[in-house]
């Protein structure tokens, strides 16, 4: 029979190990959105980058000329690029 301490002790096991589960299933669902910013002066020109639908980029998960990028276009908004929009990428 189990005691009082192992039950709760396996059920705060089963929910993180829940909590991890759903984690991993919504970040494949994050990734089906883009933060996007088109040039001011030229329609075929525009940066995006991965974002969640709340336009959260994970600067961290951008390797180094993404992130650059990313800083760049960031810092041009209004002189060069429009305000990002946030829109659901395109299926490859």
């Amino acid at each position: 029979m189990l005691t009082a301490e192992q039950m709760l002790s396996t059920q705060k096991t089963n929910v993180d190990v829940l909590f991890g589960l759903t984690n991993k299933a919504f970040e494949g669902v994050e990734q089906l959105y883009e933060l996007r910013f088109q040039s001011l002066f030229d329609d075929g020109r525009a940066y995006a980058f991965p974002c969640d639908a709340a336009g959260h980029v994970d600067m961290d998960g951008l390797s180094d000329m993404a992130r650059q990028n990313y800083l760049y276009v960031r810092a041009v908004v209004g002189r060069e690029f429009s305000m990002p929009a946030v829109q659901l990428r395109a299926s490859h």
